[in-house]
């Protein structure tokens, strides 16, 4: 077990990586873009675009996984498609920032009260547990997050 006080230095490829994921978790964090010099290092493969916002990531999927576009999650518009959407992004942003119920409501443009994000976010966590086809295409989204 290591110790607080160890004189152990990290290894070289913690370092690297340390270099290269602190700026962009930062980033992610205060959703402000990251101004960086071009460089000639190579980074691992699996690396994601880690840049974009989490915002923008979530939209993205759930847009191609309820087959709608961006624009119409922010609509005031009930079709169930779209409400459907709206409800799984609301859900997703609770489950994967640290937003707050008016601030996820003001997200898409359409200023809605936080009992409305709520009761969104209720019936998706119901959606999922009754495993419903909403409840398995959230799933998906969560899974291809992870």
């Amino acid at each position: 077990m290591k110790d607080m006080f160890s004189t152990e230095q990290p290894s070289e490829k913690k370092m690297e990586w340390k270099k290269i994921v602190t700026p962009y978790a930062y980033a992610g964090l205060t959703e402000r873009p990251v101004i960086h010099k071009a460089t000639t290092q190579k980074t691992d493969a699996n690396v994601v675009d880690i840049a974009r916002t989490r915002k923008d990531l979530l939209i993205s999927l759930v847009c191609q996984e309820f087959q709608i576009k961006p624009q119409e999650i922010g609509v005031n518009r009930r079709l169930p498609d779209i409400v459907h959407a709206r409800h799984a992004y609301y859900y997703l942003l609770k489950r994967f920032t640290n937003m707050g119920l008016k601030e996820i409501g003001k997200s898409v443009g359409l200023r809605q009260d936080h009992t409305t994000v709520l009761h969104a976010i209720d019936k998706c966590r119901t959606e999922i547990e009754l495993k419903t086809d909403i409840g398995l295409k959230i799933n998906s989204i969560i899974n291809a997050i992870k």
